[in-house]
């Protein structure tokens, strides 16, 4: 038979699409994020692979993690260098940021990342690397919270007061993963309260930020946060990134070998 491909630009796609593929074999999708997609149903049941962009904007999302919290401290007259840090999700793009805090700034870096045992030998940028249900318990201390996680049911508001109560009052916390990660609204009362020092924000939970959200509009807030509009990876070599993954998928599509930035379709990711 005459393999066909077929460019989809956006997610989530579409049931139509679906439909109206009914033999598709392969997605490529040009982001790394795939939480949208999974939750098709016709997708989910489809035997086609679902391919993403794993590791296209970790070089960008480092430069802006290393660069906000530089800015951010050098603001205050401190300085990033030996912050004990933790980081929750410890894939491509946490990784990446870990290596750099870690040879770059000599800061301490605890990893957290599901499915694995206490004990594990730390990956290259980790000092610790412990499951993710072991969060609460190994905080004490900890300067700068890191979450770099994609979005998944035991995901889903897993950063809530629980855990800002257990940093300290000068910690900062920086998300660079996804906004429904995280409880906002005791985001927002901890900043009110001085029981965090700073949030450094890319995404948040209901994308674009209504006009009125408080993280716009409370006073209280000011000079106590950095808001972004998740598109700090969307540098001007992002497609060329791309387009090298998806070249060698092409490639290996075409050949029937293994492709590449496989997707669990049950995890998202």
């Amino acid at each position: 038979y005459q393999r066909r491909v077929h460019g989809v630009n956006r997610i989530p796609v579409t049931e139509t699409l679906l439909r109206n593929l009914p033999n598709l074999k392969w997605i490529q999708n040009i982001w790394t994020g795939c939480d949208q997609m999974v939750k098709s149903e016709l997708l989910q049941s489809s035997k086609a692979i679902l391919t993403n962009a794993r590791g296209s904007s970790k070089k960008a999302l480092k430069e802006f993690v290393i660069g906000a919290l530089t800015s951010y401290y050098q603001s205050i007259n401190e300085r990033l260098y030996g912050r004990k840090t933790v980081i929750l999700g410890a894939g491509s793009i946490g990784s990446f940021v870990a290596q750099s805090l870690q040879s770059g700034f000599f800061n301490h870096v605890t990893g957290f990342k599901r499915g694995i045992k206490e004990g594990a030998v730390p990956e290259e940028g980790f000092d610790v690397l412990l499951p993710i249900d072991k969060l609460q318990e190994n905080l004490e201390g900890c300067q700068i919270l890191i979450n770099c996680m994609p979005i998944t049911p035991s995901t889903f508001h897993l950063i809530n007061k629980d855990i800002f109560s257990k940093l300290p009052k000068e910690a900062v916390f920086v998300n660079i993963g996804r906004g429904q990660s995280v409880v906002e609204e005791d985001l927002i009362q901890t900043l009110r309260d001085g029981q965090l020092a700073y949030a450094i924000l890319e995404v948040v939970e209901n994308e674009p930020l209504p006009a009125d959200s408080p993280l716009y509009t409370d006073p209280l807030l000011a000079g106590k946060l950095q808001i972004t509009c998740h598109d700090m990876d969307q540098t001007n070599d992002y497609l060329e990134i791309v387009s090298q993954i998806l070249r060698t998928n092409l490639e290996h599509f075409y050949a029937e070998k293994p492709l590449t930035c496989i997707v669990d379709k049950t995890t998202g990711y």
